[in-house]
Order: structure tokens, then C-alpha cells, then sequence
């Protein structure tokens, strides 16, 4: 039986003037006997803290064997402030007169890394979050500095990862105003823009580059090296091995593109000609009609053409980022269904 505050079992007395015994909760979690001449105490015990603790039964009264039915005694022990039972006294080793220096154990306490780690202003950092540790490349060598840079007005959450530079030449860099869901991943070297929104689980290899106002759901993991286009969405289970070209949403295991991100423009206040200049552009790289027998290069390059697009700046900014995709040492974008229209 637990006990609560200022419970215990007592008898009703005969009179007020009565002796009874009462269980009161000493601050040392202990319950004894003490007598009073009143049940109505004017000024009852302070609640304990930390809760008092489990009593064992009462002893058993019988008329069998003893040997059989042995009576049990009744015994506190202490908890600490979780509840917990100390260990045994027996089970405690001596204290040492001669503590072992940390080397000669061999034991690394936390990460005594040079370098250093730097976090802006009005951060949150939740529970169980590792920030700034050494990075998870094979390739580092112990002793090279190595970086991490947050800005300000980020909100890190419980159980998230974020790991500094593999070479002292490089940095990993997270922008403002982020929101980083729990057991979120971000590995060495990656280049977090401002105002994204990562969901949990979502987990970035080395050196990703992810721009601004972006938007991932949840279990979503992006291969190293890739780029993450700004304004893009990323739906949840989603496998990024390539970039995302900005204004984008894809989706799938090896995602493909699955359209322009509407939600994620409309959010962000783009216009109504902006969507249809976005919209229209779209279409003429992705979607051809079925007769047009030109490849896709022809058809960016066609884009790249039309002067009335072009003079929309969000227009201009998409096929930028598609054309950098393809450049040297990157990984080209998702692949797309091709849905041609009659």
C-alpha cells in the first residue's frame, strides 16, 4: 500500500482527549510512531516530499505452523527524490583512497573536440539533444578542428543530433527561425537555410544543402550531397537520393516529383500570376504534350526562351536552380513522371 500525504491508519478514539498513535511523514521519508493528544491537530504536518514510501504488510497472525506461514515484519526504506531505492549497503563499494585517472581507464567522457560550436540568440534546445558533437565520418582525423554555427530563434527538439564539421576548412551551418522536430539528424557539413520546418525523424546525410522556408514531413531521409531547393515540400517516407528544384513536391522511395508545392506558395504569399507563371513553366519542362518528340535538355533550354516567363523572377529562380543540378559534382534532380497532355 502506498501512503498518501498525511494518511495512515488510525483508530477512532474514544474521547479527544485520547492518546492515539499517528503515522507522520518525517522530511527523512521515514515513518514513525508519534503520540498526540489529539487526532485535530491545529497545525498538520507539511505534505512530504519526495513521496513517502511503499509500506510492507503488516505481519500475518495464524494458528498454522510458523515455519509454513512465516509473519512478516513491517520495514520502510528510504527513496530518493525518483522514487528509487538506494542500493544495499553491502552491495556499495569502499570509496577509494586513490581515484584512477580518467587515462588510465580509457573511458572518453563527453567530446573534448577542437573547434568550436556557436548558437545565436533565443534558441530552444529540447530534452536529450546532442548539439556539436564530433561528426560521424570515417574520413575525420582526430585533431582537425571542426565547426558548427546556429543562428538565432531556433527550436531544436528532444532526442535531435546535429553534428559539427568534418574539416576544419568546412563549417555545418543551421540559419533562423527553424523548427526542428524530435529525433531529427543532421550530420557534418550540411547548410540549413532560415524558417524551415523539419518533422520528426527526418534525417540529413553529410554536406545537404537545404535553402529556405522549406518543408519536410515525417521519416523522410536525404542522401549526402544533395540540394534541397527553397520553398520545396518533401512528403513523409520519402527517400531524397538527388536535389529538388525549388517550388517542388516529391514524394516516394526514390522520390520523384509530384508537382509544384501550392500549399507551401500560397503560404508564403506568392501571387496568383506567380503560381500561373510558375504553373505554365511547369508544364513545359515536365508535362509535354504528346506529340513533341524534344528531350528534356531541349525543352529547359526552350524555357530558357520564352522572355514572358522569364520576366517572373520566382520563373527565373526555378530554372536556375535546375540547371545548377546538372552541374559538375552534383547529383542531378528526381525524376519525374512524364504525364503528357493531348
Amino acid at each position: 500500500m502506498r501512503t498518501g500525504a498525511h494518511t495512515g491508519y488510525t483508530a477512532r478514539p474514544a474521547s479527544l482527549s485520547e492518546a492515539v498513535p499517528v503515522l507522520v511523514i518525517t522530511p527523512a521519508d521515514l515513518i514513525i510512531p508519534r503520540w498526540s493528544t489529539s487526532p485535530l491537530s491545529p497545525t498538520p504536518d507539511p505534505l512530504p516530499w519526495p513521496p513517502p514510501p511503499l509500506l510492507a504488510p503488516p505481519a500475518v497472525s495464524s494458528s498454522h505452523d510458523s515455519s509454513s506461514h512465516p509473519a512478516v515484519s513491517t520495514q520502510v526504506l528510504p527513496r530518493d527524490r525518483r522514487g528509487r531505492h538506494p542500493p544495499r549497503a553491502s552491495s556499495i563499494p569502499p570509496p577509494s583512497s586513490t581515484p584512477t585517472p580518467p587515462s588510465a581507464s580509457g573511458a572518453i567522457l563527453g567530446a573534448d573536440l577542437p573547434g568550436r560550436t556557436i548558437i545565436g540568440e533565443n534558441n530552444v534546445i529540447g530534452n536529450y539533444a546532442v548539439v556539436g558533437v564530433k561528426c560521424q565520418d570515417l574520413k575525420y582525423k582526430p585533431g582537425d578542428e571542426c565547426f558548427l554555427h546556429i543562428g538565432n530563434n531556433n527550436e531544436i527538439r528532444e532526442y535531435c543530433s546535429i553534428h559539427r564539421s568534418s574539416k576544419s576548412c568546412d563549417h555545418t551551418v543551421i540559419g533562423h527561425n527553424n523548427l526542428i522536430m524530435g529525433s531529427c539528424h543532421i550530420a557534418h557539413d550540411c547548410k540549413i537555410g532560415s524558417n524551415n520546418i523539419f518533422a520528426n525523424n527526418t534525417l540529413f546525410g553529410g554536406h545537404v544543402v537545404v535553402e529556405d522556408c522549406t518543408h519536410t514531413a515525417g521519416a523522410v531521409v536525404v542522401h549526402q550531397f544533395c540540394h534541397i531547393g527553397s520553398f520545396s515540400f518533401l512528403g513523409g517516407g520519402s527517400v531524397v537520393a538527388q536535389d529538388v528544384p525549388r517550388y517542388m513536391m516529391v514524394a516516394g522511395d526514390r522520390a520523384e516529383l509530384r508537382g509544384l508545392n501550392f500549399e507551401g506558395l500560397r503560404r508564403n504569399g506568392f501571387s496568383d500570376l506567380e503560381v500561373r507563371s510558375l504553373r505554365k513553366a511547369y508544364r513545359k519542362v515536365f508535362m509535354p504534350a504528346i506529340s513533341c518528340q524534344s528531350s528534356f535538355e531541349d525543352r529547359l533550354a526552350e524555357l530558357g526562351r520564352e522572355i514572358e516567363l522569364l520576366e517572373s523572377p520566382s520563373v527565373s529562380c526555378m530554372v536556375e536552380s535546375i540547371r545548377t543540378s546538372f552541374d559538375q559534382g552534383r547529383r542531378g534532380i528526381c525524376k519525374f513522371r512524364s504525364w503528357n497532355l493531348s
